[in-house]
C-alpha cells in the first residue's frame, strides 16, 4: 500500500525532480494571488515577467466583477498553461508552442502573457458558475481542496530541501506528502463521484468562449487570441481552430474533425460579440461581461438539468446568442 502511494505522489507532483522555490518579487503582491511558488529545472525566476503577470490581473480586474484568486505555479518553460478550475494557474515564463508535426515555436512575451489573461478567464468563470451553480459548487469546492493540497506539497517540499530542517523533520514531512497524496486521490475520487466528467465536459466550450472575451477585452484586440495562439507551421486543420477564435466577421465553416473543438465550437458567438458587445471602456466591458456569464450560466442549466437533445455546434452557438440578446 506504501508504494501504491508513493507512486501516486510521484504523479500528482510530476515536478519532483525539478528546483522549487518561492516567488519573491518586489512590488509584486495582488489581491487576486494567494499562494505563489516557482518551479525550475533549467532557468531563473524573472520577476519582470512575474510582474506584467500581476499587472496583467489587475487591469482584468478593473473591469471584472466576479472575484478569482488563484495560486500562482510559475516554470521556466512548458508547452501548456492551465486552470485546474479549483485554485492553481500554472504558467510558463516561455511558453512553447507545437503542431501535430512536431514542430516548436517560441511564443512572445507578450503572447505568453496574454496566455496568462485567457487563462485567468477561466477563474472568472468557475468563481461565478461556483456562485449560481450549487452542483458546479460542490465540485469547485473539492477542487479548491485539491489545489490546496498540492501548494501545500510545494511548500514541504520547500521546507525538505532547507538545509536547517532536521533530518527527524525531514521524515516527518515526507510522511506528509504521503498523507497529501492518499488525502488527493479521496478528494478526485469523490470529485469523479459528483459527475466531474459530465459537467467538465459540458462547459468546456463555454469556458474557453469566456477566457477568450477576458482576453480581447483587456487587450482590446478582437483578433488578439488569433495572433497569440497561431504558429507558423500550423495544418490547415489547426489553422482552422485559430481562426475560429476571431471577434471580427471571418469566414469559418467548421471541418466535421473540429466540430467538437472546445475552442472553436462557439465561433458563432465569438463574432455576435464582436459586433454587438464590443466595449469602448472599462464600464461597458462589466456590462458585457455580466451579460455572457448569465447567458452562459442559463445556457448551462438547460444542458444539465432540461430534457435538451444533443446540439450541433451551430444550434448551440444560436441559442447562447438568443439568450445574449434577451439578457438586459
Amino acid at each position: 500500500m506504501k508504494n501504491k502511494l508513493i507512486i501516486i505522489l510521484l504523479s500528482l507532483l510530476s515536478t519532483q525532480l525539478y528546483a522549487l522555490e518561492k516567488i519573491e518579487c518586489r512590488d509584486s503582491d495582488s489581491l487576486y494571488v494567494e499562494e505563489k511558488v516557482f518551479i525550475s529545472n533549467i532557468g531563473k525566476l524573472n520577476c519582470e515577467f512575474y510582474q506584467d503577470v500581476i499587472d496583467t490581473l489587475r487591469d482584468i480586474n478593473d473591469f471584472n466583477s466576479v472575484d478569482a484568486v488563484v495560486n500562482i505555479i510559475l516554470s521556466d518553460r512548458s508547452f501548456s498553461a492551465s486552470f485546474d478550475l479549483g485554485s492553481n494557474l500554472e504558467i510558463p515564463q516561455q511558453f512553447i508552442r507545437q503542431n501535430k508535426a512536431g514542430d516548436y515555436h517560441f511564443v512572445s512575451n507578450e503572447a505568453t502573457v496574454g496566455i496568462v489573461a485567457h487563462e485567468y478567464g477561466h477563474a472568472i468563470l468557475s468563481s461565478f458558475l461556483a456562485q449560481e451553480l450549487p452542483s458546479f459548487n460542490n465540485l469547485f469546492q473539492l477542487q479548491k481542496k485539491i489545489s490546496k493540497l498540492k501548494i501545500r506539497a510545494f511548500g514541504i517540499r520547500l521546507l525538505i530541501k532547507d538545509p536547517k530542517t532536521s533530518v527527524s523533520e525531514r521524515i516527518s514531512l515526507q510522511n506528509e506528502l504521503l498523507t497529501i497524496a492518499k488525502k488527493m486521490k479521496e478528494l478526485k475520487s469523490k470529485r469523479n463521484n459528483e459527475n466531474y466528467e459530465r459537467f467538465f465536459n459540458l462547459m468546456l466550450p463555454y469556458q474557453e468562449l469566456l477566457a477568450d472575451v477576458i482576453t480581447v477585452y483587456n487587450y482590446n484586440d478582437k483578433d488578439f487570441l488569433v495572433k497569440i495562439v497561431d504558429h507558423p507551421k500550423y495544418s490547415k486543420l489547426e489553422k482552422e481552430v485559430v481562426v475560429a477564435r476571431s471577434f471580427n466577421q471571418v469566414d469559418v465553416e467548421l471541418s466535421k474533425e473540429n466540430e467538437q473543438s472546445p475552442h472553436a465550437k462557439l465561433y458563432l458567438v465569438r463574432q455576435y460579440i464582436g459586433s454587438n458587445l464590443w466595449p469602448t471602456n472599462s464600464h461597458q466591458k462589466r456590462e458585457y461581461i455580466d451579460k455572457i456569464l448569465r447567458a452562459i450560466r442559463a445556457s448551462l442549466e438547460e444542458e444539465l438539468y432540461g430534457p435538451l437533445p444533443s446540439l450541433n455546434y451551430k444550434a448551440q452557438s444560436k441559442r447562447l446568442i438568443s439568450k445574449l440578446k434577451s439578457m438586459r
